[in-house]
């Protein structure tokens, strides 16, 4: 989780900022995956942030909140 949140964090995909009044907040979770080799041997791990986009308006620009 550290070394994908330094990835997001140096590409500068997003930026912290306040919640506007009025705004509602898009919740995310973390996704883990174990990635196997053809010998069935754990090649490496990985993990995703995703937002709940389920919990979106119509209309309405929300903040990320995790």
């Amino acid at each position: 989780m550290i070394d994908e949140i330094s990835v997001l964090q140096n590409s500068e995909t997003w930026q912290l900022a306040m919640l506007s009044y009025g705004k509602f907040v898009v919740s995310c979770m973390w996704t883990f995956a174990i990635k196997v080799g053809p010998d069935d041997t754990i090649d490496h791990l990985k993990s995703c942030l995703v937002a709940k986009g389920y919990t979106q308006f119509f209309g309405l620009v929300p903040s990320l909140k995790c």
